[in-house]
């Protein structure tokens, strides 16, 4: 064996240690990105030790090596999946990260395929021993920018590895060391000394520096435990076992065919029967399960331990017997001494519930100490005392670590379902004092999230078993409730009835068969049938509407009720309904409408009465200032004229004082009488009224040679006339009397009183020799006070000529002219 053969072959192997290292990480379950980059690393890796191999193992034969030292390129690619790896560390969700990975990835990719292809960046190489190489043009400047790369990936993995404290800066330690190694290595032998020529050095045996990556990575995945190494040792025989039967199983077949159909079919018919052996045929299984039983004797086999504890665990329903059973399934898995499992209890504590061969620091009722509980619920991570040993003293991990070991646990796995802390499992050490492995933890974790969901399931069971309970309980208090209180209830979705109480029967008349076959709007009175829908579709869509009105029924004997309904919203048969409670109030609101309508009328008499009181104290007030205008002004001229009277000396002055005393004296009596029958208004009638006006009209005209005649015109219902509209009517009426005997000289008289619909029109007419309405209202104060007086009770005046003099008055009957109307206010 020569020096290249030296040099070759023990980088094969290290190849292979590479490649199976890869394998390992993603045949791991669950595969996270991290052991995917992992694996890409140690893939480009073992790629570069492969080629560098080859190329000396073809050297040692005498073969040609270009091709294969030109694929030795490929080891640069290797530097994106590590920039990869340590942005993955630093954050794995950063999109510059990720940028400048595929950025990288593109690079050398595109470098790789230059080397292989072109003579741009490699041209061959005249010797390896002693090294002596042509250049490309563009092979030093790549060379650069890859040892530049090298080197700060170096100082990025350096900074990582301070930024990592506790336990996960001893699970990634060796790997960093490795890492470490490799890439200085690499930046040395590949970026560094090509740019001196070479120093004499072969690129491509860099790939030396892998070496103890790989060997550190193995340790550290083997010290703490990121796998098995019976069960790698046990795939690892599987896949020589089975490759060397495939081997021989193909030879034979085609020594067997070769003679009969020649090379090619012979490969062909081979490799198809072997095709079918191995991948249709349950033979590879069978002989890795042999394999797996002679190395770790069964011990091992969790995928059927997992599916037997899952069927279990999903068919228990009792919390006790399922908390019991994942104790006892655990002890004997893994041989645990001792298993505890504690629950969260009322008061917020983590209580052990069942316990197997516990110590006294973990019996039965114990409650977990609150820092590994804060601890489990931050982290969701299984907690190793082995490991939290060797962290250092001042981290988190110290009394965590110090609480375990009084505890005598070695593991405390969390039991996490929907990010909820369930429970916590605790296992003491195993009985053989074996260490736990970490497809030991894989299990136990796998186990305790079926087991956290089984006992969420079970509480949830537990829950609906009581509630259902609960609901019969409730549901029996209800119906005998509902059957013997007065009032009635029903229950009802959309138009449909689901559950009447007797008093619902006596209330509407139909019976509880009929309500359930019948609509829900053949009860409602039709006045009310939408107002109650829209109320209960409105409360079935869950917008806010009264829980409580009024509207009417209409019972089975066609009689309408009242009733007060109270409504909300239930769930009936797992679908949403109403609930209402009926109250007859036919009785009350009948009452109520009495009371009412009683109040009303006494508050109509009570206006009336007021009103008319009023009215009277108007007239009063009024007709003692018309006396004071009047009579005091008549009585005061009187009083006057007598004292002149005394005073003057002639007889004709004394005389003339008189006769003016004497027609004041009469006027007076004339305004007496008029004002006596204002005052007994209440004797007063349209009728009376106008026999007092003819009485009045003859007295005054006839005496002085004026023929008198009255011409009434009265319907009934026009109420009764007030005081103050006689006292001003006869005022108007004696002034144009008095007029048409003064001014007139006339000969008839005419007058005519029409009392219908809501009107009275008083019409004066004589044969005189007339005067215009505008000139009369420009003479003298009697026109004036006669169109104040009916302006006073709401009238017009008008005076006219036609063939002669006519005085008319028309006054609306309003509230305040009739003695019967009542002025509200």
């Amino acid at each position: 064996m020569n020096a290249f053969a030296l040099i070759g072959y023990p980088l094969l192997c290290i190849a292979a240690v590479e490649f199976f290292l890869a394998l390992i990480l993603l045949g791991k379950k669950p595969t996270t990105p991290l052991h995917k980059i992992t694996a890409a690393f140690s893939f480009f890796a073992a790629s570069y030790c492969l080629f560098a191999g080859i190329v000396y193992v073809r050297a040692s034969a005498g073969l040609d090596y270009d091709i294969f030292y030109r694929a030795c390129w490929i080891g640069w690619i290797g530097i994106a999946p590590a920039a990869q790896l340590i942005f993955y560390m630093k954050e794995d969700k950063s999109r510059a990260a990720r940028r400048i990975v595929f950025s990288l990835y593109a690079f050398w990719i595109l470098t790789f395929a230059l080397c292989l292809f072109t003579d741009f960046v490699e041209t061959g190489v005249y010797s390896l021993v002693p090294y002596v190489y042509r250049r490309g043009p563009l092979e030093i400047p790549i060379r650069l920018i890859g040892g530049s790369l090298t080197l700060w990936l170096i100082y990025e993995l350096y900074r990582v590895r301070r930024q990592c404290v506790g336990l996960k800066r001893i699970q990634l330690n060796y790997f960093f060391v490795g890492m470490l190694i490799y890439a200085a290595g690499v930046a040395l032998a590949t970026g560094v000394f090509p740019q001196f020529g070479g120093l004499g050095f072969d690129p491509s045996l860099g790939s030396y520096f892998s070496l103890p990556w790989v060997a550190l990575t193995f340790y550290a995945m083997t010290r703490y435990r990121l796998f098995d190494m019976h069960l790698m040792i046990s795939r690892a025989l599987s896949a020589v076992f089975l490759s060397g039967i495939f081997s021989c199983t193909h030879i034979m077949l085609f020594k067997l065919f070769e003679p009969i159909l020649g090379a090619t079919f012979a490969i062909l018919i081979s490799l198809f029967i072997i095709g079918f052996i191995f991948f249709g045929t349950p033979f590879s299984g069978r002989i890795q399960k042999l394999i797996q039983r002679i190395v770790v004797k069964d011990k091992y086999d969790y995928q059927k331990i997992l599916q037997d504890s899952t069927k279990t665990i999903v068919t228990i329903l009792d919390l006790d017997e399922l908390l019991r059973y994942v104790i006892e399934r655990t002890k004997k898995s893994l041989g645990a001494v001792h298993v505890s499992l504690y629950l969260k209890d009322e008061d917020g504590h983590y209580r052990a519930r069942h316990s197997s061969g516990a110590r006294d620091g973990c019996a039965s009722d114990h409650t977990l100490d609150d820092h590994i509980v804060d601890w489990m619920k931050r982290t969701r991570q299984t907690a190793v005392r082995e490991e939290l040993e060797a962290a250092l003293p001042e981290t988190e991990f110290g009394r965590v670590n110090k609480y375990m070991k009084d505890i005598g646990a070695e593991l405390v796995v969390p039991l996490s379902c929907q990010h909820r802390l369930e429970g916590v499992l605790t296992l003491g050490q195993k009985g053989n004092k074996e260490p736990y492995l970490q497809s030991d933890i894989d299990m136990l974790e796998a186990l305790a999230g079926y087991a956290a969901v089984a006992i969420e399931n079970a509480r949830l069971y537990e829950e609906a078993r009581r509630v259902k309970e609960s609901l019969q309980e409730s549901e029996q208090k209800f119906r005998t409730l509902a059957e013997t209180m007065k009032g009635g209830i029903v229950i009802y979705r959309k138009d449909k009835f689901l559950y009447v109480n007797p008093a619902v029967e006596s209330i509407t008349g139909y019976t509880g068969e009929e309500f359930l076959a019948m609509d829900f709007s053949r009860i409602i009175h039709p006045s009310y049938l939408s107002l109650v829908k829209e109320r209960a579709f409105a409360r079935l869509q869950g917008k806010p509407v009264p829980m409580q009105y009024e509207f009417k029924i209409i019972r089975k004997d066609a009689e309408e009720r009242w009733v007060l309904a109270r409504v909300g919203s239930i769930e009936y048969g797992r679908e949403p309904a109403t609930i209402a409670t009926l109250l007859d109030i036919t009785d009350y609101k009948e009452g109520e409408e009495e009371r009412t309508r009683l109040y009303e009328e006494n508050m109509r008499h009570y206006k009336e009465r007021i009103a008319e009181e009023r009215r009277h104290q108007a007239e009063k007030e009024k007709i003692l200032m018309d006396i004071h205008d009047g009579i005091g002004g008549i009585t005061t001229n009187i009083s006057l004229l007598a004292e002149v009277a005394q005073k003057v000396p002639s007889a004709a002055d004394v005389k003339k004082a008189l006769t003016t005393i004497s027609g004041l004296s009469r006027e007076g009596i004339g305004e007496i009488r008029s004002l006596m029958h204002s005052l007994d208004a209440k004797d007063l009638s349209w009728h009376t009224l106008t026999a007092q006006l003819r009485s009045q009209g003859t007295s005054m005209v006839e005496p002085h040679a004026i023929a008198f005649e009255m011409l009434p015109e009265i319907e009934d219902g026009n109420g009764q006339p007030g005081s103050l509209l006689c006292l001003y009517l006869f005022r108007i009426y004696r002034e144009a009397l008095t007029n048409v005997i003064k001014h007139s000289k006339a000969t008839k008289v005419i007058v005519h009183l029409n009392v219908a619909r809501g009107r009275l029109v008083l019409t004066i007419w004589d044969n005189g020799a007339g005067r215009a309405n505008e000139v009369g209202a420009a003479r003298g104060r009697g026109m004036t006070n006669m169109k104040a007086r009916a302006a006073e009770i709401g009238g017009t005046f008008t005076i006219t000529s036609d063939k002669g003099t006519r005085v008319c008055v028309d006054v609306p009957l309003s509230l305040k002219n009739s003695s019967r109307a009542v002025e509200i206010q």
